[in-house]
């Protein structure tokens, strides 16, 4: 019912209580719960926010050991946008061989990358028994309340997921996999339409948000999220004398003063981000950017 569901499945068919499993910080907010609620411990990795967050090599070679069981890797990216690079996954899969470790591979955004071509992890190694590859038609294709998700991988990992779900959901619901297949099989055009037009807005709001002082954003090569760092703007006050201490403080801030939704780095594991989403119309995008601006121009420091 999602790859999120998926997800979990592969979780609780592969980890228990004494594994540790490695995820890359920021990231998207539920893998550490899927971990935890097998018993598994999560083990957080850097990554370098100059380079699309990929990972901080040290840092991850340093957490691995004997406990180690799998690997959960998000690339195009929820919540930074960011897209590795091959030399970098290919580096992540070799850590990964060494220490023969599981591959969970989320690629819900594979379509929407610009200015490279995108390749499947799965697609880097032709004896693939480890990695699982993780996809959803709700991003893609717009389906998101469908609930459709699917996983690629190990007939025996897959089947044991497949049992774990005939005894909770039994499947997705029949119409929402009648429509799954047409997407699938389908005329592509609507998607690179879609594509074109994500690049576009992506654009438009690093343009946007370049307006704001003190305001840094990596180029996101993937999704359709902006993750700027808004840490200047911690340690301040409103002008009714609250404290704004952390970017969920600012986040609440931004939304009392304008109306306008974002998502605090905190949720993801990265203090002083905040997570933009441009899956709206441009005009929306210019509005809400301005009134972020302006209500930052009203706090004291």
């Amino acid at each position: 019912c999602g790859a999120k569901h998926a997800l979990y499945n592969a979780c609780q068919a592969l980890f228990e209580t004494g594994d540790e499993v490695i995820i890359f910080s920021p990231y998207w907010v539920s893998f550490p719960d899927f971990v935890s609620v097998t018993g598994a411990t999560p083990v957080f990795v850097k990554t370098n926010s100059k380079k699309q967050f990929e990972p901080d090599f040290n840092d991850l070679n340093n957490k691995i050991n004997t406990k180690t069981k799998g690997i959960i890797i998000n690339s195009p990216s929820n919540p930074t946008g960011g897209v590795w690079c091959d030399k970098a996954i290919k580096e992540t899969i070799k850590i990964c061989e060494k220490y023969k470790l599981w591959i969970f591979s989320d690629e819900c955004y594979e379509q929407f990358v610009y200015e490279t071509q995108y390749t499947s992890l799965a697609c880097f190694k032709s004896n693939n028994e480890k990695i699982l590859t993780f996809q959803s038609c709700s991003k893609t294709y717009a389906m998101t309340g469908w609930r459709i998700g699917y996983t690629i991988g190990n007939k025996t990992v897959v089947s044991a997921m497949s049992k774990l779900q005939g005894q909770s959901t039994s499947c997705p619901n029949s119409i929402a996999q009648y429509a799954a297949i047409e997407a699938l099989t389908g005329n592509q055009n609507s998607v690179y339409e879609m594509c074109a037009i994500f690049k576009s807005r992506r654009d438009l709001i690093l343009q946007q948000l370049a307006k704001i002082d003190n305001v840094t954003c990596e180029i996101p090569k993937g999704a359709f999220y902006v993750f700027p760092n808004f840490d200047t703007y911690l340690n301040s006050k409103t002008q009714t004398g609250e404290h704004i201490v952390s970017s969920t403080d600012l986040c609440m801030y931004i939304l009392q003063e304008t109306g306008v939704v974002t998502v605090s780095g905190d949720s993801f594991g990265a203090p002083g981000y905040i997570r933009i989403s441009y899956a709206v119309e441009e005009e929306m995008i210019i509005k809400a950017i301005s009134m972020i601006k302006n209500s930052l121009l009203k706090l004291i420091f």
